[in-house]
């Protein structure tokens, strides 16, 4: 389902108290092979993890530099700090998001807002 990028400030706007901080914490880690063979996997990899939280995190950040304060967080991943054969797609998304909030934190810096960058490794988790 492609994300609907347009109702990001229509969602941010109609809250009627503003955060003071908000975490983007999404991921999908999706299916390399299957994303090498079909780009829409690889579509939904990059919209996930790093097109749709820059979309809603623009929005949240003019907020937070006009009001000249609040916090950031981006909860990235160290995937991305290297490439990887078993899930390169999903590395470099995240290393995109990554790269995007350090320039973020500097564009925000000047103005009280923080932006703060975790990066969780290796989580084992169970179906």
């Amino acid at each position: 389902m492609p994300i609907n990028y347009k109702s990001h400030s229509a969602f941010f706007n109609g809250l009627a108290i503003k955060p003071d901080v908000v975490c983007a914490c999404v991921g999908y880690l999706g299916e390399q092979e299957k994303a090498q063979n079909e780009f829409e996997e690889t579509e939904k990899l990059i919209d996930t993890n790093y097109t749709g939280p820059v979309s809603i995190l623009e929005i949240v950040a003019k907020y937070m530099e006009e009001k000249g304060a609040g916090a950031i967080i981006g909860i990235s991943s160290v995937a991305g700090d290297r490439g990887r054969q078993s899930n390169y797609i999903y590395g470099s998304s995240k290393a995109a998001f990554s790269a995007y909030l350090s320039g973020l934190r500097q564009r925000l810096a000047k103005c009280n807002v923080s932006v703060l960058t975790v990066k969780p490794g290796f989580c084992k988790y169970k179906k």
